[in-house]
């Protein structure tokens, strides 16, 4: 259970927006290029190259989808994560006359944070990412193939992650 789990969950508990740049980027890729922005254009250049995405598409990014921070309430999941961008938001933020009514901080040791990364895995066809030792629970009953192609080959990590998804 990731940051985008528990951002997802508080999206259905709060009905507020969800915007996550990194979960923008993924869906773009399947997009017609029609459909896709010149921020996005710009970020699938970028991750095609194998390069990280500079803030400043991020935050152009975000500005196109400004919009989600107006509907009643939103969740930003994985940004801003440098200053620059965090600097850009505020000033937004206070210009737009929208508040922070809380920031959730996840912090975990540096083995947890291998073992969730070693256990990720993503659906093929719909994207949707769960970590191997939660089953098909978490990611949806059509994944159960990939479960046990990781189990009948040994490639899924070894230990449960620590702590419940509702309960973190």
């Amino acid at each position: 259970m990731g940051e985008g789990t528990q951002a997802d969950l508080l999206h259905q508990r709060l009905n507020a927006c969800h915007l996550s740049p990194g979960d923008v980027f993924l869906s773009a890729a399947s997009r017609a290029e029609c459909d896709q922005s010149p921020a996005i254009k710009a970020a699938l250049q970028y991750m095609r190259r194998g390069d990280l995405v500079p803030d400043s598409i991020v935050w152009e990014m975000v500005l196109e989808r400004s919009g989600c921070l107006r509907c009643g309430g939103f969740l930003l999941d994985g940004f801003p994560r440098t200053l620059a961008p965090a600097e850009s938001l505020k000033q937004l933020m206070e210009n737009q006359r929208l508040y922070a009514t809380a920031v959730v901080n996840y912090r975990l040791l540096l083995d947890e944070i291998v073992s969730r990364l070693n256990g990720r895995r993503a659906c093929r066809g719909c994207k949707a990412v769960c970590h191997a030792t939660a089953g098909a629970a978490q990611g949806g009953g059509h994944l159960r193939p990939l479960w046990r192609e990781i189990f009948s080959t040994g490639r899924g990590p070894a230990g449960l992650s620590q702590g419940a998804v509702g309960d973190v």
